[in-house]
């Protein structure tokens, strides 16, 4: 993958036709209105800015969560944690559920839309799981993951996703969540993490090396370079 381009950007290889362009990469683009000027805009890579998202922040949640918990202030009746690392800590919890949901949503989206527009549009309605479950294999023609180790996971990743999308913060109950808990308490209970892990379970089952190593690579290189 050439180092030229960004790697959260759609790119693909040209394999044939003139040999002075076969073996670069291109980048496909949308067209935008900007001050009476029509420009091309670079497409993102469905799920790949998403994952190296989810990526950074887990690893962040984890960081802090223990920063957090080994600063406790037992100076009342209740240990109280680190108040900076704490909001940091739940920051980057949240920020790491909300944006795998984005990049599920995203590469559900860019697969269904070759679809007729009216069935696209109303996969797009459906559930994120039911198009996981049935739209998607439906297009590729696989079997139903609900069975795949990666699918519990994926369901806890949405249901969190939806609970801190709407800032649902009593103890509530949730299909793919286990027990009623509040999303704080579920936070600290770790149930974020694997959500990176699960994003690239899922997009290889329908498309083995959505995000190549190359890509992974760059990704986490740019990441860690702006964290």
């Amino acid at each position: 993958m050439s180092v030229a381009i960004d790697p959260r950007a759609a790119s693909s290889t040209i394999l044939a036709g003139p040999t002075d362009l076969v073996g670069d990469e291109i980048v496909p683009i949308s067209l935008v209105e900007v001050d009476g000027i029509t420009v091309g805009v670079p497409r993102l890579m469905p799920g790949a800015a998403e994952w190296a998202t989810v990526r950074a922040t887990e690893a962040s949640a984890d960081a802090y969560r223990e920063a957090a918990l080994g600063q406790l202030d037992r100076r009342g009746q209740i240990p109280c944690v680190d108040i900076s690392a704490a909001v940091n800590f739940r920051l980057n919890a949240g920020t790491a559920v909300a944006s795998a949901a984005v990049g599920f949503e995203a590469y559900a989206n860019f697969h269904l839309d070759r679809l007729s527009a009216q069935t696209a549009a109303d996969a797009a309605e459906r559930p994120l799981n039911e198009r996981y479950a049935e739209e998607l294999p439906a297009l590729f023609g696989v079997d139903p993951p609900t069975q795949e180790d990666w699918w519990p996971a994926f369901r806890r990743v949405q249901s969190l996703a939806a609970l801190q999308r709407h800032a649902v913060e009593r103890p509530s109950t949730k299909n793919g969540l286990v027990g009623e808990k509040s999303l704080s308490q579920r936070f600290y209970d770790r149930e974020y993490a694997g959500a990176a892990e699960t994003m690239l379970a899922a997009f290889e089952y329908f498309t083995p090396d959505w995000i190549s190593d190359d890509r992974q690579a760059a990704l986490r290189a740019l990441t860690d370079q702006r964290t």
